[in-house]
């Protein structure tokens, strides 16, 4: 089993990229709100999710994803999904969060989703 990790990526025209990878769940779930929450405060308020590390999310890591989400959107800013796995992108189907979240095939697209 691969552990939780989460990481800063590169910042990229004020959108700070994030990289998630292993099991987001219960056991993790608190962690990456915490630090979702902390990078959105400290002025990171557009953001990139990479998901191509992750696999396997919950109803916990759902929520710390939705709190990322809304504490972004507070600040008129933005939090996008790229590059999940498609059991990933089933949960997200399932608990229609694909309606909510913008999610994209890649890093890159979704950083260019921004410039627009």
């Amino acid at each position: 089993m691969v552990p939780f990790r989460i990481e800063s990526g590169e910042e990229t025209g004020g959108v700070a990229t994030v990289i998630l990878s292993g099991r987001l769940n219960a056991a993790s779930a608190p962690e990456a709100k915490g630090w979702l929450k902390a990078l959105v405060g400290s002025g990171s308020k557009n953001l990139v999710l990479d998901l191509g590390g992750l696999t396997f999310i919950d109803s916990s890591g759902l929520s710390a994803l939705v709190a990322g989400y809304r504490a972004s959107a507070e600040l008129g800013g933005n939090l996008k999904l790229a590059a999940m796995e498609s059991q990933v992108f089933q949960v997200f189907a399932l608990t229609h969060l694909d309606r909510v979240f913008e999610i994209f095939g890649t890093v890159e697209a979704a950083l260019a989703s921004f410039a627009r």
